[in-house]
């Protein structure tokens, strides 16, 4: 007698539990890439937003410059002339000022950062950090308006150091909220200069650094840090020297160098103060060392030691815990009241 054979139409219970797991095991890796996609969607946001910006920023100073320097008749202004419309320029001043051909003390021109400390005597929000100094940093303004209505304070911030034309997002992603307008003017970006002269005897031209924040309130006082440091050419670890749980330092942000540089030569030395800016890449364990890109490099070539002073490094941390960070510094050159720069 001839054995029958059975077929069935179907899948066995295990060949079902078997294509589930593996489906699952595809669903899990596809749901795992989603957070890193929206990581990635929003710091293109974020670096689109700051790439405009710092283009927008650099040609309002530079327009600004120009009108502080060149009057009417497109002639030259003196300088006690330019400092008369820009005070500031006053600020811009070397170390050692009978070096005419070194750069000169950096300033930070922030009209909000001034008008967030208006409460504060100027000894204190007249300099970065708060503190005086010969490796300190002048906190200064712009002068916007001189006509005898002008805007208000606030609106003439918000017009002219913060990007104000935004557009609103829903938490799905749509640009269609029913409760809010599509365009948003909190202005959740500002900006800031940091300037100085290349050339303390061309007081016509400066080099400029942008300096963009998020989330930055205007008219709330902003937390900043001056950390003294050990700082060594070409070494890109750094000993935090005064380290503090309220310093806040994380990975990706943004350190200014404004340590003081002894150069020229072993009879006759003088100092020059450092601009230079650093990315923070790793943080020890207890927040005494930071690990940073590029490796520190001397803005004097000719510094006479390493480290190149007798007193500790200066480094200047602009993040705040609560109230917005800075996410991106823009080097722009110099920038002159005609073109291009004089060689």
């Amino acid at each position: 007698m001839k054995a029958q054979r059975f077929r069935r139409d179907g899948f066995s219970l295990t060949e079902v539990l078997i294509a589930i797991f593996v489906m699952s095991i595809g669903l899990i890796s596809l749901m795992v890439l989603f957070p890193f996609g929206a990581l990635q969607m929003a710091n293109a946001i974020k670096d689109d937003r700051t790439a405009a910006i710092a283009d927008n920023a650099h040609v309002w100073l530079k327009t600004m410059w120009r009108r502080t320097w060149v009057n009417e008749n497109n002639v030259l202004r003196d300088t006690a002339s330019a400092e008369l419309i820009q005070p500031f320029i006053s600020d811009l001043k070397a170390v050692s000022p009978s070096f005419e051909k070194e750069p000169s003390r950096p300033v930070l021109l922030d009209p909000i950062g001034v008008f967030s400390r208006i409460a504060q005597p100027p000894a204190i929000s007249g300099w970065v950090a708060g503190e005086a100094g010969e490796q300190r940093i002048h906190r200064r303004n712009i002068n916007l308006y001189t006509t005898a209505t002008p805007l208000p304070q606030l609106a003439q911030l918000l017009q002219n150091f913060s990007m104000q034309d935004d557009i609103n997002f829903s938490q799905s992603g749509s640009t269609f909220i029913p409760t809010s307008p599509a365009t948003e003017r909190y202005g959740t970006y500002n900006w800031s200069y940091l300037v100085r002269r290349e050339r303390e005897s061309r007081n016509y031209e400066m080099r400029v650094w942008i300096m963009v924040f998020q989330r930055r309130a205007p008219d709330i006082l902003n937390q900043e840090s001056a950390v003294t440091a050990n700082i060594v050419r070409g070494d890109p670890l750094i000993q935090l020297l005064n380290p503090s749980p309220s310093i806040p330092l994380r990975k990706g942000a943004w350190v200014l160098d404004a340590s003081r540089l002894q150069t020229g030569t072993a009879t006759n030395p003088y100092f020059l103060q450092q601009t230079a800016w650093y990315r923070i890449m790793n943080i020890s364990d207890d927040g005494s060392q930071i690990e940073v890109d590029p490796p520190p490099q001397w803005s004097a070539p000719n510094a006479l030691s390493n480290p190149p002073s007798p007193e500790p490094g200066m480094l200047y941390i602009f993040d705040t815990i609560e109230q917005g960070r800075m996410v991106e510094v823009f080097d722009r050159g110099v920038i002159t009241p005609f073109s291009p720069p004089v060689p």
